[in-house]
């Protein structure tokens, strides 16, 4: 929502190898993202803001690494070097991703815009873990006969929403604001 307030355009990349299973802390990488992504748009006044999300394995450790790319303003060499000094936004980012044995790195020309790129360690669910699998898949009910309608005005959330929701087999609208919940409700009829 905020990009479109601002006529920008948001592209999401995310490499199919992500949509294997994978075990990490969820909850801290969403968080990292929206902190990069809402810098992203604050920073930015025209152009685009691409989001990627792609698997690499090092060293025989498994690492999901993602990237926030803007045509903003940019960041002056003075600015990169403060970057990651406490009390300050892409900081807290750093110490979450820090906490998940990742890395966080920024590439920057002043008036061309950003990049934040971080990797996390996760490890893979394999045949070794599949009673943790088993459990979970009991987990997930059978909605494939169900029409869901998300109201999610952040657009990154949509996409974990709806990745969240395909497992369960449901028919998934997403809307971003009232008006369009509105217009869902008499189009899309969800249970």
């Amino acid at each position: 929502n905020s990009c479109q307030q601002k006529g920008l355009k948001l592209h999401i990349n995310i490499a199919p190898e992500l949509k294997q299973n994978w075990s990490g802390d969820s909850l801290r990488l969403s968080q990292i993202l929206q902190n990069l992504l809402s810098n992203a748009v604050k920073f930015s006044s025209q152009g685009s803001i691409t989001l990627s999300a792609y698997y690499q394995l090092q060293e025989q450790q498994h690492f999901l690494r993602f990237s926030i790319t803007d045509e903003g303003i940019g960041i002056s060499q003075e600015q990169l070097a403060q970057l990651f000094t406490p009390f300050k936004q892409p900081d807290t980012s750093q110490r979450l991703v820090n906490l998940m044995n990742g890395e966080l790195s920024v590439t920057s020309e002043l008036g061309h815009g950003t990049c934040f790129s971080f990797s996390i360690k996760v490890d893979k669910i394999t045949s070794q873990t599949s009673e943790v699998l088993i459990e979970t898949q009991e987990q997930i009910p059978d909605l494939s006969n169900k029409r869901i309608l998300v109201a999610e005005d952040n657009l990154i959330n949509q996409e974990i929403i709806k990745l969240m929701l395909e497992t369960t087999k449901a028919q998934i609208c997403l809307a971003e604001n009232g008006r369009q919940v509105i217009q869902q409700v008499t189009a899309f009829q969800p249970d």
